[in-house]
């Protein structure tokens, strides 16, 4: 074999053994939390209380989440394209989900949708334009005010009490005012 072809076959072959692994960094990014009645908790770079969406990366290798989409509507998969963002594993990034589609002052990235509190379709869609990286379907439920909703990403118990304490705590069960 010529070394040109063998060169070629050689870079072929590394190319398929990094896809897999690109492919399953890819499937690890999720919507881990979102605030669709922000109003106190969490401000974005022009100091307002925007809805909000926290995207999570379980994986191992970094994302970068361009032609990444996030929608509210299943029949608009890519109503909001990420612009060039690396997301590095365990890694979190918010985007204000505020109607503007553009960066705030601060770099902040914010989707051209806002959310329901009534609830709502949620999705966040990889760059082909149509499979699904995570999706809150058909809706989610409604959202009182200022309070998240999402999936917990490490739970860790610690016990404070054990089975036989020397003491004793009494809990009341009911509070007068």
């Amino acid at each position: 074999m010529r070394p040109e072809a063998q060169r070629l076959l050689r870079s072929c072959c590394l190319a398929l053994l990094w896809l897999p692994r690109l492919v399953c960094a890819a499937d690890e990014v999720r919507i881990s939390e979102f605030m669709a009645a922000n109003q106190d908790t969490l401000r974005d770079g022009y100091g307002n209380a925007s809805d909000w969406i926290e995207l999570y990366n379980a994986g191992t290798n970094t994302v970068n989440l361009a032609g990444w989409h996030l929608t509210d509507d299943p029949l608009n998969p890519a109503k909001w394209t990420f612009p060039s963002v690396a997301l590095g594993p365990a890694r979190f990034l918010v985007v204000f989900a505020s109607g503007l589609g553009v960066p705030d002052p601060a770099g902040n990235p914010h989707a051209n949708f806002q959310l329901s509190a009534d609830g709502e379709y949620l999705a966040l869609i990889q760059p082909d334009g149509t499979s699904l990286a995570s999706e809150f379907r058909p809706a989610y439920p409604p959202q009182p005010t200022d309070v998240s909703y999402g999936f917990a990403q490490h739970v860790m118990a610690t016990t404070l009490i054990g089975s036989n304490p020397p003491a004793r705590l009494l809990v009341p069960t009911v509070v007068d005012d």
